[in-house]
Parts: C-alpha cells; sequence; structure tokens
C-alpha cells in the first residue's frame, strides 16, 4: 500500500483532523437503466437491514412530503435554539429521512464539521466492495505492530480494542472498527488495500476522498447519510454485503446517542464520532439507520459545543423528538 493513504487516515481519522467534502450525487451507473429518478419501486427482499429500491431523489419525491416533516423540523429547531440559549449546544446540524415514503428533513443544512470516526463506515464500504472480488479477503490476517494506544485521548473509549503484535482477520478488524469504534482496528485495515480502492469508492459515490494535503476537511450532515442510504437500498454493494455491514453497525456500542432516545427494543444501524480541539471546541456525532417497525428512516445528528456529555444528551433528545412525532402521526 502506498504511505499516503495510511497517513491520510491516520491524520484525519484517528487525530480527527480531517473529513470528507463535497455534495453526494448519485451516479448514473447505480441508477437501473431505463428507470426515472421520479420512479418509487420498492422491491421484496427479504432480508433484515436491506431494502432495495429504485433510485429516487429527495428532490424528486418532495412533493409526497405532508405535515409530519414540517412539524419534526419545527419542534428540533426549537429544541436546538433553546439548548443554545442555555449554553449547552454552539451549533447542531439533523438530516431525517424516511426510507419507505420519502419525507425528509434538513434543519441547518449549511453546517460543515470535522466527521471524526464516521469516516470508518467509507472505510468499511472499500473492505466489503474489495472482498466481493476476493472472497478470501475477510478471512486473511494482519497484525498492528505499534506499542501506543490508538485511542488515547478518546472521550468515548472504545469497550474492546485489538492488541499490538497479535494477528486479526479482516473480518475481525472490520467488527472492531465499526462496533468499538477501534482506531488501531481503522488504522490496520487501511494498510491493507491500495490507497486507489479508498479513493476509488469516494469517487463511485460522487464525494471527494479525504487526502493528507490540507488538513481540517469538512462535510455536511447529508452528505454524511448518503453512505447509510446506499447501504439500506444496496445500491452500492451486493445485497449481502449491504446486509452484513449494516448488521455490524447495527452491534455498534454507543447507547448515549441515537439509541437513548429510543425504545429498547428498536434496533439502530449506526457510526458516533468525536472530536476535540484547543479551545474547549467539541463535536460529537451519531448518524445511522433506525428501524422502526415498517417505517425505518436514516436519522443524522452533528453537534458542536464545550460538553461531550451535553451534547449527547441532545443527540438523544433529538431522537426521542423524531421517534414522538412518528408516533403521534401513526
Amino acid at each position: 500500500m502506498k504511505r499516503g493513504y495510511a497517513q491520510a487516515i491516520g491524520a484525519f481519522v484517528i487525530f480527527a483532523t480531517g473529513a470528507l467534502a463535497g455534495h453526494y450525487v448519485l451516479p448514473e451507473t447505480l441508477i437501473p437503466k431505463g428507470v426515472s429518478d421520479t420512479d418509487i419501486q420498492q422491491q421484496n427482499s427479504g432480508y433484515t437491514y436491506i431494502n432495495p429500491l429504485l433510485f429516487c431523489s429527495d428532490q424528486a419525491i418532495s412533493n409526497y412530503t405532508n405535515k409530519l416533516p414540517h412539524e419534526i423540523e419545527q419542534k428540533i429547531t426549537n429544541y436546538l435554539e433553546t439548548a443554545k440559549i442555555q449554553g449547552n449546544l454552539t451549533e447542531a446540524s439533523v438530516y431525517y429521512k424516511d426510507l419507505n415514503d420519502g419525507p425528509w428533513v434538513l434543519v441547518n443544512g449549511n453546517m460543515r464539521t470535522v466527521p471524526a470516526s464516521l469516516l470508518k463506515v467509507p472505510v468499511a464500504l472499500t473492505i466489503f466492495k474489495h472482498a466481493e472480488k476476493d472472497n478470501t479477503f475477510f478471512d486473511k490476517k494482519f497484525t498492528l505492530q505499534t506499542a501506543g494506544d490508538a485511542n488515547k485521548g478518546q472521550y468515548f473509549v472504545p469497550a474492546s480494542a485489538i492488541k499490538p503484535n497479535a494477528p486479526y482477520s479482516v473480518k475481525q478488524l472490520v467488527e472492531y472498527m465499526l462496533e468499538d469504534s477501534d482506531n488501531g482496528a481503522l488504522y490496520l485495515l487501511g494498510s491493507t488495500l491500495p490507497e486507489e480502492e479508498f479513493v476509488n469508492s469516494y469517487k463511485d459515490l460522487g464525494i471527494d476522498p479525504p487526502t493528507e494535503v490540507a488538513p481540517g476537511y469538512t462535510m455536511n450532515v447529508r452528505t454524511y447519510a448518503s453512505f447509510f442510504r446506499v447501504l439500506f437500498n444496496a445500491s452500492y454493494l451486493s445485497r449481502e454485503n449491504s446486509e452484513q455491514m449494516l448488521a455490524t453497525l447495527a452491534q455498534s456500542r454507543f447507547p448515549q446517542g441515537l439509541e437513548a432516545g429510543l425504545p429498547k427494543d428498536i434496533v439502530v444501524a449506526h457510526k458516533f464520532g468525536e472530536f476535540e480541539s484547543e479551545g474547549n471546541d467539541r463535536r460529537l456525532h451519531d448518524c445511522g439507520i433506525v428501524y422502526r417497525p415498517h417505517d425505518p428512516y436514516i436519522l443524522c445528528v452533528m453537534t458542536r459545543g464545550t460538553n461531550f456529555e451535553k451534547l449527547a444528551a441532545i443527540i438523544s433528545t433529538v431522537s426521542s423528538t423524531v421517534w414522538e412525532v412518528l408516533e403521534t402521526q401513526k
């Protein structure tokens, strides 16, 4: 592997100094031929975590919206403004999308922020994509040959992490990276493939890849949510791999954010990210798919403030607010 991308992964994720840039546009190659972007046809997939759909854009389905998204937007906006007045929040951005019927909400969509460990999702996408060409890849083993603690300085410390000088299969490393947000697993996975494969995964999805040049890249909430959208629709990975990756994300050990605002039995396939810089500037994000029975939806919340616990509580409240509006409307 070229040295550049390994350094980029370390710089952009482990030390949380970089992110994605660009606006998501689904490439024409991922839209079935002969299908208009106004078509909405649900496939009978028989899977647990995915539901392949013929592509429909937010713009194309805007005419399907009703008072529900407007109520969600108003309540979230009012709550975030109150959190700012109370000094618990500097700024936040929220994206909600009904994955069946199409209504969507975008609050403060112009906000751009450092995604930090959210970048582990596109890394995993690349790993799964490569495995579709090499069915032995998940069984290959790699060893992290370093004595340092890759998770040092994290506020939300991984429940479990790989150990130096011990062999781990690619499958195990993906699980550590997505379930525990282990930076050691991330760094090791970043050394398993050529730089071009990681870069091409971003380009395939119409998103500019991070580079080792000019640290401090930022992205918006809607762009990031696109990763979960293509997973749910199985429009980039195979159905089997989309299903497996979301199943792994459903084991994510971060109960303080989206999960905390939902009933205990609701499954959430999600990824969180944290970032801290000088001047008591902290960012906390949690994004994923909430598997509400018969009505799954994407919810992505990106926050900025001075206290991680307060930011986690804000994400939880946004999550519960969306859930309560949906429950009253059903």
